[in-house]
């Protein structure tokens, strides 16, 4: 064999050998990414409950049906509840991608609860 066909012939069985390590990578990366998705999604549909739970409530401590009291108590549970299960979520999804040899974290956004301005925790994939 000629010296361009080995070294071609080489690249070949270089190739074949870590196509699956690849494969297995982009494989992996699609279903986090699927994972991530369905979990942002979820948390997105947790925020918009929240919110609209704190607005009612709002409402009903401006037109006096409620005192502030309770509103401010009320509030507050709405937006610990919250805080606590986008973490605990959250968790879950980056232990999963962490299982599969992918880095994911926490970008976390202010959302208006009412009264309180609180932080919780979508996710992204790192490229680190």
């Amino acid at each position: 064999m000629g010296q361009r066909l080995k070294l071609i012939v080489s690249v070949i069985a270089v190739f074949a050998l870590l196509s699956p390590v690849v494969f297995a990578s982009i494989d992996a990366l699609k279903i986090v990414q699927r994972e991530v998705d369905s979990t942002n999604k979820e948390i997105s549909k947790l925020i918009s409950e929240a919110q609209k739970a704190a607005d009612r409530l709002t409402k009903d401590y401006e037109n006096e049906k409620i005192d502030e009291s309770y509103y401010r108590s009320s509030v507050a549970s709405l937006a610990t509840t919250l805080v606590t299960t986008t973490n605990s979520i959250s968790r879950e999804t980056i232990q999963f991608a962490a299982d599969l040899g992918i880095r994911v974290k926490c970008e976390r956004i202010v959302v208006d609860i009412g009264f309180m301005k609180i932080s919780v925790d979508p996710l992204i994939i790192c490229d680190d």
